[in-house]
């Protein structure tokens, strides 16, 4: 595991670094940084049109995400709800999730890129300390009455 958290770190440094090569000052307004790359790759006539290969990535990307995401809450409410078929709550769940996508699609770019840059970041910092939080207070409280 910790090998490949050094890999993906080296291939994070490495994705940065040639953004920031190509496009210098720019590299942070791009949005798609490593497919704008890949589109300004031209080495003579073999390496061309190579954005082919980080749009298949991208989107290979998304779905393993998507995937681990609807995993992740199969589980927990089938625990939550101590369902004995957990593969009935799949459907519910991907079509909530889909619906839910179609929200911010619908409203347009800016609530999009508003709700990543501005909400999202504050909403993951809760959901990261709160759990935490209730568990240091809790085991707080534990050692206390032990």
């Amino acid at each position: 595991m910790f090998a490949a958290l050094l890999l993906n770190g080296i291939c994070l440094i490495c994705v940065t670094l040639s953004t920031i090569l190509v496009f210098g000052p720019l590299a942070g307004e791009r949005k798609y940084s490593m497919f704008e790359v890949a589109q300004t790759v031209n080495m003579l006539e073999v390496i061309q049109r190579i954005e082919s290969v980080i749009g298949f990535a991208l989107i290979a990307n998304s779905f393993m995400k998507a995937s681990i995401v609807l995993f992740a809450l199969k589980e927990t409410f089938a625990k939550l709800f101590q369902v004995r078929s957990d593969n009935l709550i799949v459907l519910p769940l991907s079509l909530a999730g889909f619906l839910f996508s179609m929200l911010f699609i619908s409203k347009g770019e800016a609530r999009w890129v508003n709700a990543v840059t501005v909400l999202h970041p504050l909403e993951a910092t809760v959901a990261y300390l709160l759990p935490l939080i209730i568990v240091t207070v809790a085991a707080s409280f534990k050692k206390k009455t032990v």
